[in-house]
């Protein structure tokens, strides 16, 4: 993507960076005129910072924010005139699924070859949305604001800039192609819920690279939601590499959205730590997941407050219907994989046939006792959302399989830590053609089968 270099400096437009006064006229301005000249880049003055409520970026312009300056999300909900249709779905409580009125700090609409750029800082003002702290997860307001949200563009590059304290998704791209994510810091308050750290929908062409994530909720996520698949359009050819990734629920997670299919994704090189789950394809509606690759990746999770979905699984496969039916999930593989957590590899399906085509192989997985004192019983399985609620008894095991078809686990090596010495190595129920090969625990190689 190339953006002209002219330079448009916000300051000229009579933004002033004191922190307190509300520059969105002037950062609007800039961006206009760079818009109208044809494009250029749009730049903050270090030092500064800038309060702002909505900014909309427009086609071919770069909002460059460089090191030693600030965009602050202004605090008043009321401040933010963009408003999105996409609704959110409230994690918390995990019952209710209410939705959130949303609006954007930065957004774009409709564009071509928009970038975000700088070493600066993005602060998205979370902390004015938290309702009630809370020691595990807080309470946040109904009203929050999406920090970042492109939608339908064709030309996104996000690079070096660090967000914090995001108050609800922080970057989200919709319906967008050719899209790059480069090196960014995400740092956001790990009890916000909702506060995802990249949410890629139903986008084309999209490469995350180098970037460190901290998130309250996933920290990156594929979906392919209903209001952006209308016309057919899918999440599909999206690549993720050398990641370092925290989240209160799941690091890497494609679903549960998908109303049409997320297929052809690339997960490598990634190091996830103090997360509620790590690697997941969770399928909760019509569509399909369909060739995902993990490969590669070392995960460390734990268990959290039960709010957050999750139960420090490493790798979680599941298909349920969340209202009248739910696709397919099938071609699948998990390779090179070194975990460390409270509970084991877990695939499962409420659905016969809507799993199918899973591959584990050369996988090391260390079961622990959880380490947070407040963690809630490991021995309950979580497949949260659905009608029933989704959190039942389920012995902790190495392996859990359920309702799976035509799948394979080769060179899985078990270790259990004292306290879990005599944990169950698998558990299978209403599986078929699930073959294991190579299996061993503490050292001790099972039978195949």
């Amino acid at each position: 993507m190339t953006v002209p270099t002219l330079d448009y400096l916000v300051d000229d437009e009579g933004a002033t960076g004191d922190g307190s006064t509300l520059d969105t006229a002037a950062i609007q301005a800039a961006i206009v005129r760079a818009s109208d000249a044809g494009g250029g880049r749009v730049v903050l003055t270090p030092g500064k910072t800038y309060l702002a409520g909505s900014i909309v970026l427009l086609s071919h312009v770069e909002l460059h924010v460089p090191g030693g300056a600030t965009l602050k999300a202004s605090p008043e909900f009321a401040d933010f005139s963009v408003r999105q249709n996409g609704v959110v779905q409230m994690d918390e409580p995990a019952s209710d699924h209410s939705s959130v009125l949303t609006a954007s700090f930065l957004s774009a609409d409709d564009a071509r070859g928009v970038a975000l750029t700088g070493r600066g800082v993005i602060d998205g003002n979370g902390r004015s949305y938290v309702v009630e702290p809370g020691v595990d997860i807080h309470a946040a307001a109904d009203h929050r604001v999406f920090t970042i949200y492109f939608r339908d563009i064709v030309g996104v590059a996000i690079t070096d800039v660090r967000i914090v304290d995001g108050s609800l998704w922080t970057v989200r791209l919709s319906r967008c192609d050719d899209v790059v994510v480069h090196a960014v810091s995400i740092k956001n308050d790990v009890r916000m819920p909702n506060s995802d750290g990249i949410d890629i929908d139903a986008c084309r062409g999209v490469r995350i690279s180098d970037c460190d994530i901290q998130a309250g909720d996933d920290a990156i996520c594929l979906k392919a939601a209903i209001e952006s698949t209308r016309d057919g359009r899918v999440c599909e050819n999206v690549t993720i590499v050398g990641c370092t990734l925290q989240s209160s629920s799941t690091a890497i997670l494609c679903g549960v959205e998908c109303d049409t299919a997320i297929q052809d994704v690339v997960v490598s090189g990634c190091v996830i730590y103090s997360s509620n789950r790590g690697l997941a394809v969770s399928l909760r509606e019509r569509g399909m997941i369909r060739r995902v690759r993990f490969e590669n990746i070392v995960v460390n999770t734990d268990l959290f407050d039960e709010r957050w979905w999750g139960r420090g699984e490493p790798i979680y496969v599941t298909a349920a219907a969340r209202s009248t039916r739910v696709g397919t999930v099938s071609e699948i593989s998990f390779r090179g994989i070194t975990a460390r957590s409270p509970r084991g590899i877990f695939l499962y399906s409420e659905v016969d046939g809507a799993v199918e085509g899973i591959t584990v192989s050369d996988v090391e997985l260390e079961l622990i006792a959880p380490d947070r004192v407040s963690a809630t019983d490991p021995h309950r399985a979580d497949i949260r959302p659905v009608p029933h609620g989704g959190i039942f008894d389920d012995p902790v095991v190495a392996i859990r399989v359920h309702g799976v078809r035509g799948s394979a686990l080769r060179d899985v090596r078990v270790t259990r830590s004292a306290q879990l010495s005599r944990t169950a190595v698998a558990r299978i129920t209403d599986s078929m053609n699930v073959d294991f090969h190579d299996i061993s625990v503490d050292g001790e190689r099972l039978v195949d089968r």
